[in-house]
Formats: C-alpha cells, structure tokens, sequence
C-alpha cells in the first residue's frame, strides 16, 4: 500500500461505529456537521492554512478503514492528504437567499456521506455572506473524531491561524497517536471484563425497547433530529428537584425512561444501556 504511515486495529467502539456505517449509506447518524459564523476580517488563505496543519498534526484525521477479506478490520493512517476544502461565495445574493442557500448547503453536505476507506473523513467548506461575515460548515465523521475531540482541535485552530497572520512560527508537530490508545485497549482482558458483568447482570433481562420503537424495514435507524422544550416554570421545578435531592439532570431523565419502560413493556426491573463520555486515568 502507499501513502501509509501506519496499521493498527479499531477500538471495540470503532469497530460497531464501522459495522452500522458499512450500511449506513446516507442516512448514517454518525456523520457530524458543525456550523461556525465567522464575524469580522477573515483571512482566507491563513484559514486554510490552519486547517490543513490540524490534518498533517493529528493521525487520527488522516485514517481509513479497511475490512474486506480481513479477519478483523484495521485503521490505515495515511502519510500525507489535502484538506477537503470548498469555497462558496454568496455576496451577491439577498439575505433571504443566502438564508436558503445556505440552508439547501447544509443539507445537501449531510446527504454526501463519507465512505470510511476513503481518507480524510472530514471536510470544509467556506460559504462567503459579507465582507465581514462568513460561515464555516465542518463535516467529519465519528470514526475519526468525538465530541471531546472538538475544542480540542478548534483551540489549536485558533492558535494556528493568529501564528499565521501574525506572521509567527506555527508549532510544527505531531499530536501522540491513537494507536497508544489501541495498545492499551489490546492489553485488557477481556474475558475477566465478560465475566464480571455476566455476574453483574446475572438473572437480569433487557426491557424490550424494540417492540415499542421499531425499525424501518431495512433494519436501520429511523433517528431524526429533535427537541423537547419545557416551559420556564419547568426548568425551574427541575433544577430545584435536583438540588433537593443532590441529583443531576441526565439521572432524573434516567429515572423518568425507567418509569415510561415500566409502563409499556409491564416488566418490574428495567435495564438499558446509557453511553457516556469517558477516559480511563491510565
């Protein structure tokens, strides 16, 4: 293979993350599109810049997964890539227009999906509204990137570009690798980590969310975006619950999903998976 600065294998999570992706198509609900509205002068080529610097810094933004013909998917970093970079200018039209443009934009970003063999899994485009206004649309993929990822890679963003226009030297070097990641991951036993929670949840059985919430026919996720909005009065009544009882809001949404499967599926225990947002100290 060429371009190849390194092989390793996925983590457990990236290996599902490559499983529902694989069959995904346009629909994938891991693909993440965040939108920046940039105000006053923008120096483009120094945006530019800095970006492309992100990509050179950080393997993670450079791999590709492969998986066909392997006993077991491997993540390859490439040694060098171009930064997806797209320039929309839209001064000339009203600013209604830019609003449906832009608008029309977005949505036809999240329908071009990425193909996970296909490095880099990330892309951005540049939309030009005003001679100090500009939005940024940044599209990658949960494969290569998680939501604690972001400030970080938009921090350094900031720090690179004011290097660039202020004429400085920007940081030339390479973030620590993934791949250390992956060896610790490889270290574990997992079969002492199996039989745990097989002792853990012995005599327990999952509430049957899949006979309340059923799948579209081809098997994949109808998720779509939504909001659930409370009153003021609300929010109010919540947060004090919380502080009366030392509490925090996402364990009284738990509490409220277990009492709403408790309802409907008539079962006295209830268990669900939660994901949360985590890193091991070692």
């Amino acid at each position: 293979m060429k371009n190849v600065e390194d092989l390793y294998p996925l983590s457990p999570m990236q290996e599902l993350m490559l499983f529902h992706t694989s069959r995904a198509g346009a629909g994938d609900v891991l693909f993440n599109q965040v939108c920046y509205e940039i105000e006053g002068p923008l120096n483009e080529a120094a945006l530019r810049q800095s970006w492309q610097t992100l990509l050179d810094r950080h393997s993670a933004l450079r791999s590709a997964f492969v998986w066909k013909g392997l006993k077991r998917p491997q993540q390859v970093v490439r040694k060098k890539l171009d930064l997806p970079w797209t320039r929309l200018d839209l001064r000339g039209l009203s600013e209604e227009a830019q609003k449906r443009r832009f608008e029309t934009l977005c949505g036809e970003d999240r329908d071009q999906s990425f193909k996970p063999e296909q490095a880099p899994l990330l892309r951005i485009t540049l939309v030009l509204l005003g001679s100090n206004l500009n939005r940024l649309i940044w599209s990658s993929h949960h494969l290569i990137l998680d939501r604690w990822s972001i400030p970080v890679i938009f921090n350094e963003l900031q720090s690179d570009y004011q290097s660039i226009v202020d004429g400085s030297e920007v940081e030339r070097y390479r973030a620590p690798a993934y791949k250390g990641y992956i060896v610790w991951i490889e270290k574990q036993d997992r079969a002492l980590a199996r039989q745990h929670w097989l002792a853990m949840l012995s005599g327990c059985r999952a509430t049957p969310v899949c006979r309340l919430m059923p799948l579209a026919e081809s098997g994949r996720s109808r998720q779509k975006p939504g909001a659930v909005t409370v009153s003021g009065a609300q929010f109010l009544a919540l947060k004090g619950f919380c502080k009366r009882h030392q509490l925090t809001l996402a364990s009284v949404v738990q509490g409220a999903w277990s009492l709403l499967l408790n309802h409907y599926s008539g079962s006295q225990d209830t268990l669900f998976g939660v994901v949360v947002s985590g890193r091991p100290t070692d």
